[in-house]
């Protein structure tokens, strides 16, 4: 599984991801997470997002009982020649950055390593409002629709690069 940070919580001083945990107090940590899944402003993030090319459909703001809430929910079909299966929900600041990985850092990636481009990105799930699960208690990042799980890269010569496996 990958986790993708939103870049405005990537610190480049720090290591990234799983070294986050090692770096910072934990409690920091997911704080910041929390903090960040509410867009500071919704409106801009939208139009941000239309200006890119990309295929998306708003979904609004929602919350559950639990305190599972997403602000500016969209679902993103694509960035630039990048599908998403199933069309993942997600915060309009995550599909931002999203975006921007998947045409700017995925696809450079791919065709320096590879000689090829990422036709489909697979995931197995997005929003789900739930706990972290070694800290049980604290939202885990998919209650506020902050975090994809990808599964698999589809390539464009037909490969399938399978993201527990590979």
């Amino acid at each position: 599984m990958i986790l993708i940070i939103p870049l405005a919580l990537h610190e480049p001083t720090r290591r990234t991801v799983l070294g986050l945990v090692n770096t910072y107090p934990v409690s920091a940590v997911i704080n910041k997470l929390q903090q960040a899944s509410i867009p500071s402003n919704d409106a801009a993030c939208l139009k941000a997002l239309g200006k890119r090319d990309v295929r998306f459909r708003r979904q609004g703001d929602f919350s559950e009982p639990k305190g599972c809430k997403v602000k500016s929910a969209v679902r993103l079909s694509s960035a630039g020649q990048v599908q998403f299966d199933n069309a993942p929900l997600l915060t309009c600041k995550m599909a931002m950055q999203l975006a921007r990985f998947s045409e700017d850092e995925l696809q450079s990636a791919a065709r320096d390593v590879l000689g090829t481009t990422v036709k489909r990105v697979r995931h197995i799930g997005t929003y789900n409002c739930r706990s972290m699960r070694q800290f049980k208690g604290v939202l885990s990042q998919h209650a506020f629709a902050n975090a994809i799980d990808v599964s698999a890269f589809e390539l464009s010569n037909g490969d399938v690069i399978n993201v527990a496996r590979d």
